[in-house]
């Protein structure tokens, strides 16, 4: 919820960023990775969402795709994605390799005790948007 975020992320890129995978994909959210993408990127939605410019390629991939196997949903059968399997494990790798070095931190958590009671009022507090930059985990013993 920074304003300058756009800035700052492009300001420590150079403008160079090439990949931005959209773990919200909205419009609003494509349009941030739209904001802070270099020309010739490819934009990688989780949903439905497109990136509102010509010039980046908008690619959707749905995460149970990553696991390599076969699955259904709604009524449609979808096949196994060998692709999407091994680029799932290069981006785990990628990924691990820059949170050891520092390069990217995961939000703080925000811990939650009281076990499956207190679900209901983190919900609430997400859906009243009470929660901003914060991964919630409930405690459940």
């Amino acid at each position: 919820n920074d304003p300058k975020a756009m800035e700052v992320i492009k300001s420590h890129t150079r403008g160079t960023t090439k990949l931005c995978v959209d773990c919200i994909s909205t419009d609003s959210s494509a349009a941030f990775c739209a904001g802070v993408l270099a020309p010739g990127a490819i934009y990688s939605g989780i949903g439905i969402s497109h990136c509102p410019r010509d010039d980046v390629k908008t690619e959707q991939t749905i995460g149970y795709s990553f696991l390599g196997e076969p699955w259904e949903q709604m009524g449609r059968d979808f096949p196994a994605s060998r692709e999407d399997f091994e680029y799932s494990v290069a981006f785990a790798e990628l990924v691990e390799k820059m949170l050891g070095q520092g390069r990217i931190t995961p939000h703080p958590v925000s811990l939650r005790k009281g076990g499956l009671a207190a679900i209901p009022e983190a919900l609430g507090d997400l859906k009243a948007q009470k929660v901003s930059g914060e991964k919630i985990v409930v405690q459940v013993k």
